[in-house]
């Protein structure tokens, strides 16, 4: 949330009660769901089950309970399969540069590194701890190598990206309006982007980023769905409504996601055009 608080200033404190609120909605009992977190762990292990990132390994610290996500849902494979057919869209196009603002635990970074080979994975996260466990994520994993991890990221540090194919991630909690600004970027007017967009806190979110790179992208919109338990014969062995929590990814209803792509290809950068 560090880069939340710095990039929404006074807005900040009431961005943030309303992510609690929706937050404390979805979830009635965090130990609960903790606990079924580590049965379902005990029972099928932490190496992901399914989706775009099959087979990534997950670390032992990632039961933790300072950790607010649902590792579940990520090693069933059900994470955010709104998703999956975007995820393999960007991996068919083999980008020279993956960025992922908000990277958490590693769950994108490191997938993406390793469907990837011939990347470089820059992860930006202002929590130390989640630095620390995508550091670890990405070892286990054989790719620490190419996941380069850091605290945050701004627009005079997207120029260092110029003349690359590059594909952003973006999910910061609420502060996706404060970060995407392409007429202020020559990169993100080139940048392949996938952003999660959260209008519950920015009413109107999506209008005014559709209307930012409506001359430099094609958007596409992806709108969250739900979850069957029916797909996952993991669950079998809990009851609905804990099948339901392990499948709960603790978002409103509401969320939804854009693709955007752009319009034309960055200028490769040469060793005379950097010169310049």
């Amino acid at each position: 949330m560090a880069l939340a608080r710095r990039l929404l200033g006074v807005r900040y404190p009431a961005a943030e009660r309303a992510w609690r609120r929706s937050r404390r909605a979805l979830i009635p009992d965090e130990r609960r769901r903790l606990r079924l977190q580590r049965q379902f762990a005990a029972r099928h292990g932490l190496v992901v089950r399914g989706g775009p990132f099959r087979n990534l390994v997950y670390v032992d610290e990632t039961l933790d309970a300072r950790f607010g996500f649902n590792l579940a849902a990520r090693l069933l494979g059900s994470y955010e399969a709104e998703l999956h057919e975007v995820v393999e869209t960007v991996i068919s196009s083999r980008y020279d540069t993956i960025l992922d603002i908000g990277s958490g635990d590693g769950y994108y970074a490191v997938g993406l590194a390793i469907r990837v080979p011939g990347c470089t994975v820059d992860a930006f996260d202002p929590d130390p701890a989640a630095r620390s466990l995508c550091a670890k994520v990405a070892h286990a994993n054989g790719v620490r190598g190419r996941v380069s991890i850091r605290s945050g990221v701004t627009t005079d540090d997207l120029r260092a990206y110029r003349g690359r194919r590059v594909f952003a991630k973006v999910d910061c909690e609420g502060c996706e309006l404060a970060v995407l600004h392409p007429a202020e970027s020559e990169v993100l007017r080139a940048t392949a982007i996938l952003v999660e967009i959260h209008d519950f806190l920015h009413p109107g979110a999506t209008r005014e980023l559709l209307s930012r790179f409506a001359q430099t992208h094609e958007s596409h919109i992806v709108e969250g769905r739900p979850r069957s338990r029916c797909d996952y014969p993991e669950l079998e062995s809990f009851d609905d409504e804990d099948a339901a929590m392990l499948l709960s990814e603790r978002r409103p209803e509401s969320l939804r996601w854009a693709f955007l792509t752009p319009r034309l290809e960055p200028r490769v950068r040469t060793a005379d055009s950097a010169r310049a």
